[in-house]
């Protein structure tokens, strides 16, 4: 049978199946001033391309990827679908889709005519048998996609007619997906606008017809550089997505494509120099037991306990070689060793075709641990991960701890959680608390029935909200949290961060950066690690969080200091110190942390443990502030069904099987007084449970500007105002053995440090870290500013 008759038939068939293109409206985004190239192939390579991709296909990181390949064109599959079992549910196949994209490929690579009318045929057959579910998230996009890649890496053997066919496919098919044909709807910021519906399927197919149909292209083009590229350029910097663990993966795999498209076209950096480093949260966030720490909504937690996360596979892969980044590369080996290729699952797995095109086999693996350990992450995040290690495996001594500021906020799947960190050491310790979409996947369900879908009650009453992480509340009993985006809801009040724009998703850059809208909501004041930056002492981190709540809160500063302390039975220790300003001293201030276990309360001190098979790791906390007669700590918490927030209780159901890490008890710390300001000051230290260590002695210092504490040869000082100090000043270094001493909120210059008897020497303060950090045997000691 020849094309000719074949693409005949279809294009009838199609024409009774999707009837008439849709009619033609304004096209209300700018021409994009960029333009494919002329000449085919032009979708993710070139010709100039070709011999490069013969060649890398043989070598052995591509061997796994070829094989697939090659039982892909021996598979003989003609692309026609059964009868679906259920309409509901349709009958899409990616596998189907897959293989044809292979028989596509390997006309356009080796030249092999046969494969190429084979892919067209199958791709025919598969376009009059597919049958759609009414409801869809995106992956008929992957039928946009492989039209698009038919079209362009078969366009030798395609005639008029059948350009005309697949082009009123593509129309028809994009038309079914959330975003819709002409692609007006959705966001421009986040959702589903900014996906693989635009950003991968429908800029492919675009892009393959160019030539005969370019108002396809001038509607999606013109819709991404004219409303999407700005926010992802105001994005990017932070070297991390703002959607968190999971939707950094999901998001981030198409940002990764568009890239990809516009690279191979001759447009680099589509989205600025910086979007190389997106995925080093999650290459840092990387614990020993193969998980990762958590950051906003995440499916983590469905897992099965001692599962290494591969989920981010595909965009690691992507990121690593277009990025030739090493560290990348070995991260993406260990996901998936030798690089094998993913099954075809809906339109989210790099299968053997897109391994073969992106896999650069000159960039190899190299092991983590040539990594600097903490890794700060820049505005909009403001944010650091903080290591003492690479080491793997479930007894891995390396210690992980996140600390962030979160400047800015982007709603959807972004927590209100600025301020909050994470420790993990053997176990997790100090936890991001919560499910999503755990053992119900229900989504704007009013009902308290356990479900933890997006939009469910226990969403928007705890997961997403401040009570579920480590950070300050302040309770005002008659405040009022107003979301527009979940109205129906009784919404709680936690005590916890403002709902920016009334919890509504900026929908375009100028409404993110409005400042009338509020997602502006906390500021970094100082940040740095040292003195050796590659494997730092020190680890420091100071933000304005005042913004982040509402005006409950007139002043509001939170300091960390992540200290690696080189003591295997001691690896880590971390300080927190907040002072908190209410415009009422009756509004509650509680101090949160979060655990997986009922922690053990003895005084002032409280202890979390990780206590399941094969976990040791244990977290010793101390409060220095409140002071002892003014503390009152609290332990809330239960079974792991139910979370309670304001007197009410908010069930979830867990799946029996899954890893189930969202927490069961937090610690409320408060002061009995009643106050306008209030300082809290905390010591959490990592140990072992078993066999048990003992954990450090810790000592509060404290002077009339200063407040600090001792533990294990360190020393750290915090001021108490919120301003850095620039006046002469005096401390007192106990003990009997030289101290290390961290001396934050230090205005920059030169200070000299003077202690009777000894020689004075000079620390250089630097503007960004406001930080002292120098050795000092006991003593009292003067420091002044010289310069």
């Amino acid at each position: 049978m020849s094309i000719r008759i074949v693409s005949r038939r279809a294009c009838l068939g199609l024409i009774l199946l999707f009837g008439h293109v849709a009619t033609a409206q304004e096209n209300p985004y700018p021409a994009p001033t960029f333009v494919p190239p002329a000449g085919h192939p032009r979708v993710y390579f070139n010709k100039a391309d070709i011999p490069r991709l013969r060649e890398a296909a043989l070598h052995p990181q591509n061997a796994l990827a070829l094989a697939e390949h090659k039982k892909n064109l021996a598979s003989g599959i003609d692309g026609k679908l059964p009868e679906p079992k259920e309409r509901a549910t349709g009958n899409m196949d990616s596998r189907v889709l897959s293989i044809i994209t292979s028989y596509a490929y390997e006309y356009a690579i080796n030249g092999n005519e046969s494969s190429g009318r084979q892919a067209i045929a199958a791709l025919y057959n598969y376009l009059r048998t597919v049958v759609y579910p009414p409801k869809d998230y995106n992956n008929t996009g992957q039928t946009v996609f492989t039209i698009g890649a038919v079209y362009d890496w078969c366009y030798p053997l395609l005639t008029v007619e059948d350009r005309e066919s697949l082009h009123r496919a593509a129309i028809e098919t994009a038309a079914k997906m959330e975003i819709g044909w002409p692609p007006d709807k959705q966001g421009n910021v986040t959702g589903h606008g900014p996906e693989g519906q635009l950003f991968r399927d429908l800029l492919v197919a675009s892009v393959a017809m160019y030539d005969e149909y370019p108002q396809m292209y001038q509607w999606v083009a013109g819709r991404f550089f004219s409303r999407m590229v700005e926010t992802k350029k105001f994005m990017y910097p932070a070297h991390m997505h703002h959607q968190g663990v999971h939707y950094c993966n999901y998001r981030g795999q198409w940002e990764m494509l568009a890239t990809l498209v516009f690279d191979r076209l001759g447009l680099p950096q589509v989205f600025g120099a910086d979007h190389r480093y997106f995925m080093y949260w999650t290459l840092y966030a990387r614990r020993g037991d193969g998980q990762v720490l958590r950051d906003g909504d995440t499916h983590i937690n469905n897992r099965p306990l001692g599962e290494y996360w591969t989920s981010p596979f595909r965009t690691m892969f992507l990121a690593a070689n277009h990025f030739k980044d090493p560290y990348l590369k070995m991260e993406a080996h260990r996901q998936r060793p030798n690089f094998e290729p993913m099954q075809p699952r809906q339109n989210q797995a790099c299968d053997a075709v897109e391994m073969l095109i992106f896999n650069d086999p000159t960039v190899d693996p190299m092991p983590l641990n040539e990594l600097p350990l903490t890794k700060y992450f820049p505005s909009p995040k403001g944010a650091m991960i903080a290591r003492t290690g690479w080491e793997d495996g479930i007894n891995s001594s390396s210690v992980v701890a996140e600390m962030k500021i979160n400047e800015w906020y982007f709603a959807n799947h972004q927590h209100l959680d600025a301020g909050a960190f994470q420790i993990y050491y053997r176990g997790a310790l100090a936890i991001d608390s919560g499910y999503y979409q755990a053992g119900i996947n229900k989504s704007d369900n009013p009902a308290n029935d356990g479900s933890s879908g997006y939009g469910s009650l226990y969403d928007v009453n705890y997961y997403k909200r401040s009570i579920a992480h480590n950070v300050v509340t302040v309770y005002d009993p008659n405040e009022k949290f107003d979301t527009k985006r979940w109205e129906k809801f009784k919404i709680a009040n936690d005590g916890g961060q403002r709902m920016p724009n009334r919890w509504i998703e900026p929908r375009e850059h100028e409404e993110l950066i409005d400042p009338n809208n509020g997602y502006r909501i906390a500021e970094v004041l100082a940040r740095g690690f040292g003195p050796d930056t590659h494997r730092p002492e020190y680890s420091y981190l100071k933000g304005d969080l005042s913004r982040a709540y509402s005006s409950k809160i007139s002043e509001y500063e939170r300091s960390f200091a992540f200290l690696n302390m080189n003591d295997a039975a001691h690896p880590a220790v971390m300080v927190v110190f907040d002072r908190v300003v209410s415009t009422n001293p009756g509004f509650r201030k509680t101090w949160l942390l979060h655990g997986l276990e009922k922690p053990e309360v003895s005084g002032n001190r409280f202890v979390y443990k990780d206590t399941r098979k094969g976990y040791t790791g244990k977290l010793t906390v101390d409060t220095l502030l409140p002071e002892p007669d003014d503390t009152q700590i609290n332990v809330v918490g239960g079974p792991a069904d139910e979370v309670i927030v304001d007197g009410n209780t908010y069930k979830v159901a867990l799946r029996p099987d899954g890893l189930n890490e969202g927490g069961r008890f937090r610690v409320e710390v408060s002061p009995r007084a009643s106050r306008h300001d209030d300082y809290f000051l905390h010591v959490l230290q990592c140990g072992d449970h078993t066999p048990n260590v003992e954990p450090l002695e810790v000592t509060k210092i404290q002077t009339p500007t200063h407040v600090g504490a001792m533990f294990g040869g360190k020393l750290v000082v915090f001021a108490k105002s919120r301003n850095r100090l620039g006046h002469p000043m005096e401390i007192t270094v106990p003990g009997t053995s030289t101290l290390k001493v961290l001396l934050a909120d230090l205005e920059a210059g030169v200070w000299t440090i003077h202690q009777r008897g000894r020689p004075p020497f000079d620390v250089v303060v630097t503007e960004e870290t406001g930080v002292a950090y120098f050795d000092a045997p006991p003593g009292k000691y003067r420091i002044t500013r010289t310069k």
